[in-house]
């Protein structure tokens, strides 16, 4: 069955790092991607946070690249995480990249030390 997911959006924190049991990096984030629409009042705007995370290469490839706000589009497919929590079942989906494309990066004020 198919389970593609294309999707543009801005960071909304710089991707964090972890690593498996066994050493595999996975970069985690979240995207939040918005869609403007006509209501009887004007325009508003519909904001989803969708979170992702990436393996290996690719996720190193996120944290080495991408800061909180830059805009991108990723690539991937969605799986569904379950666990127990206080003896219930949660789930979650959430977007594994396989691929992502950095469409824009927000300027960094660079701050440098002077001394007088």
């Amino acid at each position: 069955m198919l389970n593609k997911v294309l999707l543009e959006g801005r960071l909304v924190r710089d991707p964090v790092l972890r690593f498996l049991p066994l050493g595999t990096p996975v970069a985690e984030i979240t995207l939040a991607n918005s869609k403007h629409y006509r209501a009887e009042d004007g325009w508003k705007e519909k904001v989803n946070f969708i979170d992702a995370k990436a393996y290996g290469s690719v996720g190193k490839a996120l944290v080495e690249k991408l800061n909180k706000g830059d805009r991108i589009i990723i690539e991937g497919e969605i799986v569904q995480e379950i666990w127990e929590k206080d003896g219930k079942k949660v789930s979650k989906f959430r977007i594994v990249i396989g691929n992502f494309k950095i469409l824009q990066r927000v300027e960094r004020e660079v701050q440098e030390n002077v001394s007088s």
